[in-house]
């Protein structure tokens, strides 16, 4: 069980690493698993062979969709921070992720965010680098305020949500946009 950090142990452990922040979709999951594993061991390689010391994992806490990037994480040996709304249960958590701080979400919108309406994700990301592989309105806007904000974001939005999930979306949304990163 991953252990439960407050906002001060929050704040300490990101000024005291390096944090990689990766993002994408979550609940839509991911049409390719494997090719999502590679890219993300790609990128975890390429930040290891770049020398950077105490690099910490840092993405949404949940095993769905981006959350497999905690399962590649482990096999680097990295340690890893999950920032996620307080709608998570435990049960959602990935196993895989170590410490997780719990955002209050008292409109239920899974968005990461302070009581100034800055995001968690994009803190940590200040202090760091940034990685999306596509993801969906949450990405969106925390890559949105991460630029607006001068941080870097390497957005990657040729990865595709699970298909049965979009289709199930559409469903009770019509208008829903399966692929916002693509437009940014």
């Amino acid at each position: 069980m991953a252990k439960r950090l407050t906002e001060a142990e929050y704040y300490q452990l990101i000024q005291s690493s390096y944090p990689a922040v990766v993002g994408g979709y979550s609940g839509l999951g991911y049409a390719d698993y494997e090719l999502v594993r590679r890219k993300l061991r790609g990128i975890l390689s390429d930040l290891l062979a770049g020398q950077r010391d105490n690099i910490l994992l840092v993405s949404g806490a949940t095993a769905q969709g981006i959350g497999v990037v905690y399962e590649v994480a482990k096999e680097f040996r990295l340690p890893t921070l999950g920032i996620v709304s307080e709608c998570a249960q435990p049960e959602d958590i990935s196993c895989f992720c170590e410490q997780v701080f719990y955002v209050p979400d008292p409109d239920g919108t899974w968005e990461v965010k302070s009581s100034e309406g800055d995001s968690y994700v994009v803190e940590a990301g200040r202090r760091g680098q940034m990685f999306y592989l596509g993801g969906g309105e949450v990405a969106v806007n925390e890559i949105v305020e991460a630029k607006s904000k001068g941080v870097t974001v390497n957005v990657f939005s040729d990865f595709f949500p699970d298909p049965k999930e979009v289709e199930k979306r559409l469903r009770n949304s019509p208008d829903f946009v399966s692929r916002p990163t693509c437009f940014l």
